[in-house]
């Protein structure tokens, strides 16, 4: 039986593939990380293994990086995404609520004063007007106020203590990303015997 380390090396190594046949994948998961580097990583876990018919069967290894990558690149994906999520740890919980309220005032004054003034002639009982006066005001006087508020609750939802919340944060972190990836791989390129 044949070794992985007879189809996978340093020189012919399952990232530097993956880097050449899928680059937008490889940049997506990997970033800036060296492929020597995860090429290595990976011999040193699983090499010394037997090879599985994967690789016995393949005429390259680029073809076991398309099969391996059509997979469990989507979850790839999304483990990624999981793993490199910034949040706070101690309070998981953010809630704002913006409140707006507009009040609107409109008072209208008006008004007509008509002021007669008359002159009484000798012997006469009726006046004669001498002076009219009449004046109209109109006054409108309209406002409007909006007062916005913004109230945010930050915290626990109550129901979970803070020593659970930071051990789930810690057995989180434990979890690589890269260990996973190397596991899936591993899982398809190895046979489980020694």
């Amino acid at each position: 039986m044949k070794q992985v380390k007879e189809f996978i090396t340093a020189d012919n190594g399952f990232f530097s593939t993956m880097k050449l046949e899928k680059p937008e994948l490889y940049t997506e998961l990997f970033k800036e990380t060296e492929t020597a580097t995860l090429d290595l990583d990976l011999l040193n876990n699983c090499g010394e293994r037997y090879a599985a018919p994967i690789l016995t069967n393949a005429t390259t290894l680029k073809t076991v990086v398309e099969i391996i990558c059509n997979r469990y690149a989507n979850n790839w994906k999304k483990v990624n995404e999981v793993l490199t999520t910034d949040y706070d740890t101690l309070h998981p919980y953010t809630n704002t609520k913006t409140v707006s309220q507009t009040k609107d005032s409109t008072a209208n004054d008006s008004g007509t004063t008509t002021t007669d003034s008359g002159v009484y002639g000798f012997n006469s009982d009726t006046a004669v007007n001498s002076d009219k006066d009449i004046t109209a005001t109109e006054n409108a006087n309209t406002s409007k106020d909006i007062v916005e508020s913004t109230e945010t609750y930050t915290g626990n939802t109550g129901n979970m203590a803070f020593s659970k919340l930071v051990n789930d944060e810690l057995e989180t972190r434990k979890q690589s990303f890269i260990v996973i990836v190397i596991k899936d791989i591993q899982e398809m390129i190895t046979l489980n015997i020694y």
